[in-house]
């Protein structure tokens, strides 16, 4: 992301994300075992796509959030993440998808309820952050966070073994 577009003017206080559900958090989790046993590094935070990021959290309503998002979202490829410090996830766009955040682009299952929440949140003043708006959103489950770069090839590998993968949220 260019640092012009960085917003670094701006605190982001809050997350807004669609957690997995309760067997989505098992399989990651032993995902991420595996990671570990393979010397790879992980974050070890519940597992989520995260949606955006807010200047502040007061009046932001259920309403607001929305009811259009799926009950579940299938991850058909394992990414390493572009922009970002050395992430490899899990997506959920097809994987023969160029690696780059605008052809990246979320399912409409996706795409249409987070531009709808961008939409709500700039109507009632909340700020959201430019590298989760929409067209440039690339929706994404973290499993490493940091991994060395000559090793981002082997962690997606080692994902890919995973994928598809309908999850919860």
């Amino acid at each position: 992301m260019p640092t012009d577009d960085w917003q670094s003017d701006i605190v982001f206080t809050h997350v807004m994300s669609l957690v997995l559900d309760e067997a989505a958090q098992r399989t990651v989790r032993h995902i991420r075992e595996q990671m570990r046993a393979h010397g790879l590094p992980v974050i070890d935070q519940p597992a989520h796509i995260t949606l955006t990021c807010v200047d502040r959290i007061e009046g932001i309503t259920a309403e607001v959030a929305g009811d259009e998002w799926p009950r579940d979202v299938i991850l058909n490829t394992a990414c390493q993440l572009p922009d970002s410090q050395n992430v490899v996830s899990l997506c959920p766009h097809p994987p023969d998808a160029p690696p780059s955040i605008a052809a990246n682009r979320a399912d409409a299952s996706l795409a249409r309820p987070h531009r709808l929440l961008h939409e709500r949140l700039a109507g009632i003043g909340v700020t959201t952050f430019n590298y989760y708006a929409p067209g440039r959103w690339h929706p994404h489950v973290t499993l490493g966070y940091g991994v060395p770069a000559e090793r981002l090839d082997e962690a997606a590998l080692l994902l890919q073994e995973w994928v598809p993968m309908r999850v919860g949220v």
